[in-house]
């Protein structure tokens, strides 16, 4: 496949990738503590699985949250971009609500926001394309499984 290069086309291909790995199915037809719909099994896995967990062949397993979980562990510009790209699947793929929402305060980001939007994927896209393998990962012995995915967690400061 040729790089998408329009912000359509790179929304597409993200808002794509994005509907091919949540489950269908949210929530089970049981209730969560607090009175509401409990998550369904499928999706309690998807949404709490580390994004370094790899197959027998040492491939990551859901590389595009491998893609974003580097680079939003590498800092600076790449961590913010990573929460702008979180954002926007939030948001329903619209850049403008996706800068509000990622709480960047930037006047240039928000009068820039489809460019913004269209820089952050094509590096999503060409990050994407690599294969992470095992050793790309943090391994259990320098943290642990709850540091890391309290870090992942963690809102992204500017």
């Amino acid at each position: 496949m040729n790089e998408p290069r329009s912000l359509y086309a790179l929304l597409q291909w993200y808002r794509g990738l994005i509907s091919d790995r949540i489950p269908s199915s949210l929530h089970s037809r049981d209730l969560d503590d607090g009175g509401g719909p409990a998550f369904s099994g499928a999706f309690k896995s998807y949404l709490y699985a580390p994004p370094y967990g790899v197959d027998d062949e040492g491939h990551v397993l859901d590389p595009l949250k491998h893609c974003l979980w580097r680079m939003r562990k590498s800092g600076g510009k790449d961590a913010r971009r990573a929460a702008f790209l979180y954002a926007l699947a939030r948001a329903d793929f619209d850049p403008f609500l996706a800068v509000k929402a990622s709480h960047d305060t930037s006047r240039y980001i928000k009068d820039m926001a489809d460019d913004y939007a269209r820089a952050s994927l094509a590096i999503l896209y060409r990050n994407f394309q690599l294969d992470p393998v095992v050793e790309d990962r943090v391994k259990p012995a320098d943290k642990s499984e709850a540091q890391i995915n309290a870090e992942t967690a963690a809102p992204v400061s500017t």
